[in-house]
């Protein structure tokens, strides 16, 4: 299928958030290796066509960001994306404290659990005021990247900047 014919679709991200509380439940009760391979299967199901619509969204604005369709498109995946991610490090969670996670790795291989273990330990809640900041960075990041395009130098040390003053604001927590 060529680019062109791909059709984009906005994804219905309550009801993707409630699946993924589902599919969280199911991972944590899964009282097989079996089951929790299906759960595996139905999660990766669950975030195909997020994962497609977001990466079409961001291809059609950056190859035109003063479309202002995929603008929209691009601000709804910003804005969402946050709690996407976090549905899945539930996600992972869940299959991590799994008596049987064992068995994904010896279906999917080594960095199937281990991809959960990492996101398990670089996410955890963040405070208001780093979501914030994180906000204020992606807008900056798509106000440069409009203005300037996505490799000028100047943009990415100002992105540098802005994120270790994330950093730095996250020490005291």
């Amino acid at each position: 299928m060529k680019f062109s014919e791909m059709t984009y679709t906005r994804p219905d991200i309550n009801a993707l958030l409630a699946r993924c509380k589902q599919l969280a439940a199911k991972a944590a009760d899964a009282q097989d290796g079996d089951a929790l391979i299906q759960v595996y299967y139905e999660q990766s199901r669950a975030f195909a066509d997020y994962t497609t619509a977001s990466q079409l969204a961001n291809i059609h604005y950056t190859c035109d960001t003063r479309d202002a369709y995929w603008k929209a498109e691009q601000d709804f995946f910003d804005a969402n994306g946050p709690a996407v991610t976090n549905a899945s490090v539930e996600i992972s969670r869940a299959f991590l404290a799994n008596p049987h996670v064992d068995v994904l790795t010896a279906k999917f291989g080594t960095t199937c659990v281990a991809g959960m273990k990492m996101k398990k330990v670089c996410r955890f809640p963040l405070p208001q005021r780093v979501k914030k900041l994180q906000m204020q960075q992606k807008m900056y990041m798509i106000r440069m990247k409009k203005q300037h395009g996505s490799h000028n130098q100047r943009m990415q040390i100002l992105c540098l900047h802005l994120t270790l003053r994330i950093l730095i604001s996250t020490t005291d927590l």
